[in-house]
């Protein structure tokens, strides 16, 4: 049977269209993963669970892979034995880089520390109530521990103003250390005091943004193996951290909801928590040089390093938005 005039040549042409436009056009391929280390159960490290609920990695082409180890010295041998590619941690990990560890700091996360907080039991009325008092901290040589001293410092205390007390990194475990009488405070997540409150046992006394303002509490680190031989993926993951941050502050009720999952706390503290933390949050991950100098004599004074080192080497914007 014949066909219409035309009609064969006009099929032709279309079949040859349709196969050019296929073998030129671009692959889907599969999300590259990035492993995501996190130094502690903490809202500030919940962005990728954040980020990936609202399709914002995933629109980037990044699989986050998180990765939970108990304290920034577990995070660090991670990295080192390159378990992990990327780090959430606390900005005194930059000792570390000094000392020679394979990693370099990327993007600051935190740098309005209301996140760091002194927590109390109801018996402390005020900060001087603490004068000569046992503080609770993670653990001796971190971030917690150098804040307790500087809050002792800032009150003109001097150094042996408190006593630091290592209770680990545990929100259970600060809190019962409180309430047993084992310490009189805790130098932690703000959601120590935030949970007593809600127990009606204490409440949070004041947070780290009162004695060390604009301090650059939370960065993230990378391998410096993932630095080299991935960038493209290093500048997806951090331009998706920052897209990422902009939408939870836009969206309360599936920030809390998520929240709640990474920390394990309660509706009414995750709530509040988010409430209480909404200007902690970088939101370009740059690092000023005062931040720089405040932890390089952050990780002198708590005997992490000899001497205080120069910051900027070991910092690496290049990655950033």
């Amino acid at each position: 049977m014949r066909t219409p005039h035309g009609f064969s040549s006009r099929l032709l042409a279309g079949t040859a269209l349709a196969a050019l436009l296929l073998t030129s056009a671009p692959m889907a391929r599969a999300a590259d993963k990035i492993r995501v280390g996190q130094a502690a159960q903490a809202f500030s490290f919940a962005v990728p669970e954040i980020g990936t609920a609202a399709g914002i990695f995933q629109r980037l082409g990044v699989e986050c892979e998180k990765i939970e180890v108990s304290g920034a010295a577990k995070e660090n041998q991670g990295l080192i034995a390159n378990a992990a590619d990327v780090g959430l941690t606390g900005s005194t990990d930059f000792a570390f880089e000094v000392k020679g560890a394979p990693h370099r700091t990327v993007a600051a996360i935190v740098v309005y520390p209301v996140n760091m907080a002194v927590s109390v039991v109801n018996a402390i009325k005020t900060p001087d109530d603490l004068k000569g008092k046992k503080i609770g901290v993670t653990q001796s040589g971190t971030l917690t521990y150098w804040m307790a001293l500087e809050f002792a410092r800032t009150r003109g205390w001097g150094a042996e103003g408190i006593t630091p007390v290592p209770v680990g990194g545990v929100l259970a475990n600060q809190v019962a250390a409180l309430v047993t009488g084992q310490v009189d405070a805790v130098m932690s997540d703000a959601a120590v005091g935030l949970t007593l409150a809600q127990q009606g046992r204490g409440r949070l006394l004041m947070t780290a943004q009162d004695f060390v303002p604009n301090f650059a509490a939370n960065s993230i680190i990378a391998h410096t193996d993932f630095i080299r031989d991935h960038p493209d993926v290093l500048k997806r993951f951090l331009a998706g951290w920052f897209e990422s941050v902009t939408w939870l502050l836009a969206h309360k009720e599936e920030s809390v909801v998520i929240g709640m999952k990474v920390t394990g706390l309660s509706r009414q503290v995750m709530d509040a928590e988010y409430d209480e933390q909404r200007q902690m949050w970088s939101r370009d991950g740059r690092f000023t040089d005062k931040q720089l100098e405040q932890l390089s004599r952050a990780i002198t004074e708590i005997g992490l390093v000899d001497e205080k080192p120069d910051l900027s080497k070991f910092y690496d914007p290049r990655f950033l938005p």
